[in-house]
């Protein structure tokens, strides 16, 4: 094992040779490696037969966690999982004094880059958020709404959160729903969300040491445009309109296909694509059914994350109207391929947006998307962006404000 300066990453969700959960923590791995000096190691949770692995080039060391069934009593392990952590750390002889930065990923993670801190003070330790419910309230479908058990695992975030060196926010609507805990951000319109805020009333707001934003950047040599993306079409005369994402409530699937209907009354070439899985896609397709619409839809298998791009190339428009979403990679995907997108106000994806009126909706929204999916396509115009989506870019500007 090297003696080189190391950049620890802990994670809950890593990308395996069969599950690409978590491609976005890869990329950005990938890029801190390829700009800095760093050698880069990767540890991921799991359970006692779970064994390292390579994925893409990095390697992967897994170490036992305890946690209870839909995460009751979130952070009741820390230190179990922690000491877990560091056993894996010791057990392939690094030195906690070469360690420079321990990049933890999501709430609890938090607990085990603190523990190396105390044996070495001069690590930093970063804690990134990918959502916008930062304190992970609604992680679990039992006690999501139980106030004992919310409480419980936002006192723990809160005790670890004060610690943290830098809280790394994938986008400034991210950041705010960090710094206005335990109320809710002004623009935050997810009922439930609120509603586990609402449990919170009366414990106290961190004290964040630093935050910094750093938008989930796309890898550029995937995701890029092609000059010949008409020949991925299957039929060039009609107009696309694609949408990735799981099918639950918060990805406003039935917000885009009310729009879709609302256009088929005046236009008989458009073409609904819709690419993934989830407990609302059957609603969907009844809503479609019921609706005549069901055979102007498409229904494209998973792929892979590397196959992604081969998807954005059949398309005109991507639009997903989701309203609860930290920042979501796929937008900035589609952009990179030279595909335009449309979502929702005040998400995390918003904030690359410049003429937010031509491209932005309220959310639920669907006669304003329809008017604004028309006018592209009777008028395409030009996306323009706020920031670089490059994650090296990103990546870049990101290591330079630690420092490093």
């Amino acid at each position: 094992m090297s003696t080189g300066k190391y950049y620890l990453c802990v994670t809950p969700f890593f990308p395996s040779p069969n599950n690409w959960r978590g491609s976005y923590v890869l990329d950005q791995v990938k890029a801190i490696k390829r700009n800095s000096d760093f050698e880069v190691l990767v540890f991921m949770e799991g359970g006692k037969n779970d064994a390292d692995y390579v994925i893409d080039g990095i390697k992967v060391y897994r170490y036992t966690v305890k946690s209870l069934p839909s995460n009751i009593l979130n952070g009741f392990f820390n230190d179990y999982n922690s000491r877990s952590f560091l056993k894996k750390v010791r057990s392939l002889g690094i030195d906690v004094e070469d360690i420079r930065v321990v990049h933890c990923h999501v709430s609890m993670r938090a607990a085990c880059g603190l523990t190396l801190k105390r044996l070495n003070p001069e690590i930093k330790v970063l804690l990134q958020h990918h959502d916008l419910d930062p304190f992970n309230l609604r992680s679990g479908v039992i006690g999501r709404y139980n106030r004992w058990n919310i409480r419980y695992r936002a006192s723990k975030a809160i005790a670890l959160y004060n610690q943290v060196d830098v809280h790394v926010c994938v986008s400034k609507a991210c950041a705010d729903s960090l710094k206005s805990f335990p109320n809710a951000r002004p623009e935050e319109c997810y009922d439930a969300y609120i509603r586990s805020l609402n449990l919170c009333k009366g414990l106290p707001s961190i004290q964040p040491k630093s935050v910094q934003i750093l938008y989930n950047g796309v890898d550029c040599n995937l995701f890029h445009k092609r000059e010949d993306a008409l020949k991925c079409r299957k039929s060039p005369e009609l107009f696309r309109i694609g949408a990735v994402a799981n099918f639950n409530d918060l990805k406003g699937h039935l917000t885009l296909i009310k729009a879709f209907e609302e256009l088929h009354k005046g236009h008989d070439n458009i073409v609904l694509s819709l690419l993934g899985t989830g407990e609302t896609r059957r609603i969907c397709e009844e809503y479609l059914r019921n609706h005549g619409l069901i055979s102007y839809v498409e229904w494209p298998n998973e792929v892979t994350h590397n196959k992604l791009p081969e998807y954005f190339h059949t398309l005109d428009l991507f639009v997903l109207p989701s309203y609860f979403e930290g920042f979501g990679c796929v937008f900035t995907e589609a952009a990179a391929c030279g595909i335009p997108f449309i979502g929702c106000v005040h998400q995390g994806y918003s904030e690359y947006i410049t003429d937010k009126d031509k491209w932005l909706i309220q959310p639920h929204d669907y006669k304003r998307l329809a008017e604004l999916i028309e006018s592209y396509m009777k008028s395409p115009v030009k996306q323009q962006y706020n920031h670089s989506f490059n994650i090296d870019d990103l990546v870049k500007d990101f290591l330079s404000e630690l420092n490093y």
